[in-house]
């Protein structure tokens, strides 16, 4: 009867917890205490800490709800094995001193025994990560095979299986001096790269900062249309490198942005450079773990290639100079991938089957900033009704559409002049075909 009654009231500390947090010191950042994660009914190692010139406690235990929910533990070096307690929902804890003074040293999430949804294509490597992400995957139940030797001298990643993506996770004990160092990482192991901290990462003094789906862009743009009715805060101090990189946010604040991602020169491959405390919030916004379970999968994900259709081995000279062209120069260019997406859909060839439907998450990425042009007609435009074509004007309804609906192949002069001329307005670079003849 006693657990039972101690399960009841552990799915309701969340709410409480939050909403007493959210009243003690508004617009002050939290006290920079250590945030551990487990899942229900586990032991692990988790870390305590005390601000300066106050001693560390003998013993500690676990609070919630106004009430003890753990025996105390002796604390040594610094840290406690505990056992999380039975929980129905994700759960915050109070990590509190057992003297007197009851002082807050720490805070432990505990999950229920349920795996989170996760992208089973997606194949997680992690080296150097913090404790809370080694700690927070596993409470989840997201699989992380390491990736270093212990010193992290070799980091390594298994052989590549059939059908699956591949990210390695790094911190600041993986990512090096430089951001070079994780550029060396994505080449020698030809794999995307995900870096949590960094210790070439900037400081400053932490930023209340408010995730909303609105300010998720380019990978994350997948997640806009959702709706969160109290979105996660974070406070902030890590800041992006003042080294002069190109830069494409995925989540954008007022003052700075909280992720981002580095061209590579590779096109195939990413770096995406984190600088969000998520242990902040996980566990305790359902949000917060869906956008840190969405930005692992989508930063595994291969970048779209600029000319959606079709691929590039079916370019003709003869049929399409200018799109030939713009191929030739983007591998050339030693600038980032253009910024914006083509369509093609003149000449007889109709898409694959299904084909429309492997683009519906495009939508989230079309904007008047990476605007999507669309040429030529086919049947399968009429299930992309977010586009807003209108066959009468020849135009979109829709901002960051662009469509040029002549279907013949070869096209007119004039129309390869109108899609220079686009291709130039978007960042498409453009070199003259061989032959020099457009006719």
């Amino acid at each position: 009867m006693n657990a039972r009654r101690n399960v009841l009231v552990v799915a309701l500390v969340p709410l409480m917890g939050c909403l007493a947090r959210g009243a003690a010191e508004p617009g002050s950042a939290p006290l920079p205490v250590p945030i551990s994660f487990a899942r229900s009914a586990a032991t692990i190692e988790a870390r305590v800490g005390v601000v300066p010139d106050e001693p560390m406690p003998e013993a500690v235990f676990l609070r919630a709800f106004g009430r003890q929910m753990s025996q105390s533990t002796a604390v040594r070096d610094g840290s406690i094995r505990i056992r999380a307690p039975l929980v129905r929902v994700p759960t915050q804890f109070t990590i509190v001193s057992a003297d007197e003074a009851r002082r807050e040293v720490g805070r432990m999430t505990a999950y229920p025994p349920k795996d989170l949804q996760w992208d089973t294509e997606v194949a997680l490597h992690a080296a150097g990560t913090p404790k809370w992400f080694d700690q927070w995957s596993k409470a989840v139940g997201v699989p992380v095979r390491r990736a270093d030797d212990g010193k992290l001298s070799n980091i390594r990643l298994e052989g590549k299986q059939a059908g699956t993506r591949r990210l390695l996770v790094v911190g600041t004990a993986g990512a090096g001096k430089d951001a070079e160092h994780v550029r060396a990482l994505c080449r020698s192991n030809r794999v995307n790269v995900l870096v949590l901290d960094a210790s070439w990462f900037g400081t400053g003094t932490p930023v209340r900062a408010i995730v909303t789906p609105q300010s998720l862009v380019r990978g994350l743009a997948g997640m806009r249309s959702q709706k969160w009715p109290v979105p996660p805060t974070f406070w902030v101090a890590a800041r992006p490198a003042s080294v002069v990189l190109n830069r494409w946010a995925w989540i954008e604040h007022e003052r700075f942005v909280l992720v981002e991602e580095v061209p590579l020169p590779a096109p195939e491959q990413r770096l995406i450079l984190n600088y969000v405390p998520w242990q902040q919030q996980l566990g305790q916004s359902e949000w917060a773990d869906a956008a840190l379970l969405e930005m692992l999968s989508a930063a595994a994900r291969p970048i779209r290639p600029w000319l959606v259709h079709p691929p590039p081995s079916e370019l003709l000279p003869a049929d399409r100079p200018v799109l030939i062209a713009a191929m030739k120069a983007c591998r050339q260019s030693a600038a980032p991938g253009p910024r914006a997406y083509v369509l093609d859909l003149r000449g007889s060839k109709a898409p694959p089957k299904h084909f429309a439907t492997g683009l519906a998450d495009l939508q989230a990425e079309v904007t008047p900033a990476t605007p999507l042009l669309i040429l030529g007609y086919d049947s399968m435009l009429q299930e992309l009704a977010w586009a807003k074509l209108d066959p009468l004007t020849n135009s979109s309804g829709q901002p960051g559409v662009a469509w040029l609906p002549d279907d013949t192949l070869p096209s007119s002069p004039e129309f390869r002049v109108r899609l220079m001329q686009k291709l130039t307005l978007y960042g498409i670079p453009l070199t003259p075909p061989q032959t020099g003849d457009l006719r």
